[in-house]
């Protein structure tokens, strides 16, 4: 189980497109996700978008994954 901040959940509202921007400036990671999709050996389990944080621009998303 994974607890991240997730660039790829982030929607296109206003705050979603602050939360992209606050990744990009920190130099956070913005593909940690499609490379779990992309990964032959990886299958997800689950994902949830936004589900903690006190910093509203960097929520943690939760995200289980397995290797196959």
């Amino acid at each position: 189980v994974l607890f991240e901040p997730i660039d790829e959940l982030y929607d296109t509202t206003l705050l979603g497109l602050m939360r992209k921007r606050y990744n990009q400036l920190c130099d956070y990671n913005t593909d940690l996700l499609t490379l779990l999709r992309a990964a032959p050996d990886v299958e997800i389990i689950s994902e949830e978008a936004n589900v903690i944080g006190l910093n509203p621009l960097l929520p943690m998303s939760v995200i289980a994954w397995k290797f196959k």
